[in-house]
Parts: C-alpha cells; structure tokens; sequence
C-alpha cells in the first residue's frame, strides 16, 4: 500500500506492505522489516531485537517511545500492493478515514477478492467504497451501518489467501 504521509512537516512516500512475520516498509529507498504486534490503538515493532511502542494518541498525533509527533495521512494511493505473506494468515480492514457506517456490502463467511467492496464509508457528506486490499474469506464485520468510525478502526478481519507465486 502506497502512502504519502507528513510527519513533522517533512513529507515522505511509503510503500507499507503485510509480510508473514509483520511489515516491510519502504521509504526514501531504503527498506526496514518489522515485527509487529497491535494491542487497541498501540502496534509494539520489533527492529534488530528492539521493541518500540507506537502508540495513536488522535488522528494526528502519535507516541514512539514515549515521544510526540504529529503526522497526517497526506494521501493514499489507491489500488498499490498490499500483500499477505506467502503462506496466507489473518488480515484486517481499517477504516481510512473517521466517518459513518453507510452500508455493508458483503457478509461474515464470504470469500472476497482483492478489490472488492466491503462498506460504503460517509465522510465529510461523501460516500466512500472501502474496498478490500486482501483476497480470502471475511471471518467477521466489526462494525453495522450507523456506527461511526474513527481512522484505524478495525471494520472487518479476513482469513488471507496464500499467494501464488
């Protein structure tokens, strides 16, 4: 999944992509494999046998190590890669933006494609179809139409295809 984000003022284009053991982020050329675990609205990320805490305290502000930094999703870029691992797994489907719970469009049990559309998202009075970046089975639906999410919520969590290849 392609991003662009800004942290500090600075602006940086990532390349975040799901591996078996966590994440493999890309940036600025160079490329950095964390491990990972999420409790709630902390991700603890294991580098070279060290665990920092990465904690959302808002929509714009996260805690690493204990220190503040502003950041803000400056953009997504729809339809970049976002791979599951070679052997398949669990996933999840984030809302990407806060908004309302418009509209389910696929239930508990089905097998989804990468691609397809899960849920109709309004924000700032705008429908958004969140598609789903996975291919695999939708184990459960979080979330039903009229909640409202904040970014990063958790909407929905699959069971991952393994990739071919």
């Amino acid at each position: 999944m392609k991003l662009q984000l800004q942290l500090d003022g600075d602006s940086f284009e990532v390349d975040v992509e799901r591996t078996t053991k966590g994440v493999r982020v890309e940036c600025e050329g160079e490329v950095v494999e964390f491990e990972s675990t999420t409790f709630d609205s902390t991700v603890e990320l294991t580098v070279g046998g060290k665990v920092h805490r990465l904690r959302f305290v808002s929509e714009d502000t996260i805690q690493i190590d204990g220190s503040v930094r502003r950041v803000r999703l400056a953009k997504f870029i729809p339809g970049s890669a976002l791979s599951q691992g070679a052997d398949g797994g669990q996933a999840s489907v984030r809302a990407t933006m806060p908004g309302r719970i418009v509209k389910i469009l696929k239930e508990a049990g089905a097998e989804i494609q990468k691609g397809d559309p899960l849920f109709v998202l309004e924000a700032m009075k705008m429908q958004n179809e969140l598609a789903s970046p996975w291919a695999g089975r939708l184990v459960d639906i979080l979330v039903k139409p009229g909640d409202v999410v904040e970014a990063g919520r958790v909407l929905a969590k699959f069971a991952t295809a393994a990739r071919k290849g």
